[in-house]
């Protein structure tokens, strides 16, 4: 069985790829501009995410796919560059949507896309937050695409305590209050959430086309 993954470098695919070979055999392939990809992709350039389409995912068949890329700069509208803002919409909304769009034509594949808590609440960042929710109103009319054999799913963390974005970040105490508002005292970690995606590409029973949050209850993903 073949695994294809996005985004393989953040801690939510390692813990993945970590599950994945204690519990079975898959072969993992990664995508990315790093010199360990096993595939080339530059989310941010249409040239670049065109050819990854035409050349592997119309070329070659995979089993699972994780589709987990994605950037957040954490700026408001007007601070963005043109280039960021051009990187915002292919990166996080274009990219998964034609990769998806070009799957529609398989059968008996499990997908899961990382989106964000952010589709349904808004951020700080509105732009990240318009990408992320453009992605909800996709799957909300995707499901019609795909053959019935095919799992399509979403995942939308909240605030994820060891993901670099959060440990980077200036306001810690920000992060720190939320933990605390959130009804479960805790915030998400990467762990939990590689979980909730092996679950979701292993054993989907008759999940399908849906959006499922893990915050610790401080959204209702309504």
């Amino acid at each position: 069985m073949k695994l294809l993954i996005t985004g393989h470098s953040s801690t939510i695919a390692k813990e993945l790829v970590k599950i994945i070979k204690i519990k079975s055999d898959a072969d993992i392939y990664n995508v990315g501009r790093n010199k360990d990809s096993n595939f080339y992709c530059d989310f941010a350039n249409y040239s670049s995410i065109m050819n990854f389409v035409e050349k592997v995912i119309e070329k070659k068949r995979f089993d699972y796919i994780f589709l987990n890329h994605g950037i957040l700069l954490g700026k408001k509208a007007l601070d963005l560059s043109e280039k960021e803002v051009n990187d915002y919409m292919m990166v996080n909304c274009f990219s998964i949507i034609a990769i998806l769009e070009a799957l529609s034509k398989y059968k008996g594949i499990n997908i899961v896309v990382t989106s964000s808590i952010s589709s349904k609440e808004g951020s700080y960042d509105p732009i990240y937050a318009s990408t992320k929710a453009g992605i909800d109103s996709f799957r909300i009319r995707c499901s019609s695409i795909f053959d019935s054999s095919v799992r399509l799913n979403f995942i939308s963390p909240g605030i994820i305590k060891d993901a670099l974005m959060t440990t980077s970040r200036e306001d810690q105490e920000n992060v720190k209050y939320i933990s605390n508002i959130t009804p479960s005292r805790e915030l998400t970690t990467s762990y939990e959430v590689a979980k909730l995606v092996h679950f979701l590409l292993s054993e989907p029973g008759n999940i399908h086309s849906q959006d499922i949050a893990i915050n610790g209850g401080i959204s209702l993903n309504k």
